[in-house]
């Protein structure tokens, strides 16, 4: 039963969440259950169900959402769908790939059938932007279909929910997602070479400014939106960290917190991509969340992980 606010808004209590496989999925899976929700995690081989068989409140559905989408009469059991599926920009993966992962996946729950949800969060990605090379990305910003067949499925994964939101009238949250501190990037990769004594080299001269978050705060982001009274509207939101911090303030945060006789090596070769930082201003003002320094969740993801 979809449970009522005193001003007769639905407050979100039945979840459906896709790519509960995923690092965000794995992340978001065990505090909603702790925070009382009923949830039914969407993955596609059950090998996973077992690593998180302990939870409570927690259901499974096997499948391929792409190929089998969520139909009328299942879509009326979930207040709620949290879409953290899909494919990046890994090497090697293709348009069609991307395609299904992507754009399938999310028409298989944004559509026709499910316009009895409420409320629909979906992970986008700040792979839309392409290459900015700007400190200061809010979400007016140009968004690049020409940067890669990752960001032309993101970006029409987007437009797919702006045509789903405008019949269903719900509520649809769209989160473009920076990089994570914790996600097996960058950050990380340099937490491996320090620890191990390896150079740290830096494109760019260490002077490129990139934009991270920790996924914790991306759990609490999501659990400030499921409880977020909002009137049906399509919003997009950067989320992100919003600090200026340079690869080389990083680099030397990494050694100094590793303890680590690395050298950092502060290259000349170009990066990949340019600077980029989001504007949060939204993120803040909608939300209320608070974003700690990003020095701060470099550290205390180091203490924590390594």
């Amino acid at each position: 039963m979809r449970q009522l606010t005193n001003n007769g808004m639905i407050k979100s209590k039945n979840l459906l969440v896709s790519g509960a496989s995923g690092f965000l999925g794995s992340k978001l899976l065990p505090a909603l259950c702790k925070h009382g929700y009923n949830v039914t995690a969407v993955v596609r081989d059950d090998k996973f169900c077992t690593l998180f068989s302990h939870l409570q409140n927690l259901n499974w559905l096997i499948r391929d959402i792409a190929c089998s989408p969520i139909t009328k009469e299942e879509a009326i059991c979930y207040d709620t769908i949290i879409n953290l599926a899909g494919a990046t920009d890994r090497k090697g993966d293709g348009n069609q790939l991307h395609l299904l992962a992507n754009e399938m996946t999310t028409i298989g729950l944004a559509n026709q059938d499910t316009h009895s949800i409420r409320k629909f969060i979906h992970a986008s990605s700040q792979v839309v932007y392409g290459n900015p090379s700007s400190k200061h990305v809010d979400e007016s910003f140009p968004v690049d279909p020409t940067y890669n067949g990752y960001a032309t499925s993101k970006i029409n994964s987007e437009n797919w929910l702006k045509l789903y939101q405008s019949k269903a009238s719900n509520i649809v949250y769209c989160l473009r997602l920076c990089g994570f501190v914790d996600g097996h990037g960058l950050i990380d990769s340099l937490v491996r070479d320090a620890l191990s004594g390896n150079d740290l080299e830096l494109f760019g001269y260490g002077n490129i400014f990139r934009d991270y978050i920790h996924s914790g705060i991306f759990v609490d982001l999501i659990l400030r939106l499921l409880v977020q009274e909002s009137i049906p509207d399509y919003l997009l939101l950067n989320a992100g960290s919003g600090q200026e911090v340079s690869s080389y303030q990083i680099a030397k945060l990494i050694k100094e917190a590793t303890n680590s006789t690395s050298r950092i090596i502060r290259s000349p070769k170009p990066p990949l991509r340019n600077d980029f930082i989001y504007d949060i201003d939204k993120l803040l003002s909608i939300t209320g969340i608070s974003i700690p320094p990003l020095t701060e969740q470099v550290v205390a993801h180091i203490k924590s992980e390594y």
